[in-house]
């Protein structure tokens, strides 16, 4: 394998993983966030809710970023 298309494939390898942890971090916000607000009121839409906002958020932080790259 030519080195520039091993370093290609690490480009890109980062590049996927970068995307999923931008993924996970997000909705582990919303999940704790969505816990600690519903240990607080008792509310479990609540926590539905928040467990939304960070997956909405994940997907788009993760846009903005592949419009930012392009």
């Amino acid at each position: 394998m030519e080195k520039k298309h091993l370093l290609e494939v690490f480009k890109y390898l980062g590049l996927v993983t970068y995307i999923g942890i931008l993924m996970t971090a997000n909705i582990l916000v919303g999940y704790y966030l969505g816990v600690y607000i519903q240990n607080i009121t008792g509310s479990f839409l609540l926590f539905v809710l928040f467990i939304f906002l960070g997956i909405f958020s994940g997907f788009w932080t993760i846009y903005k970023f592949i419009i930012k790259l392009f």
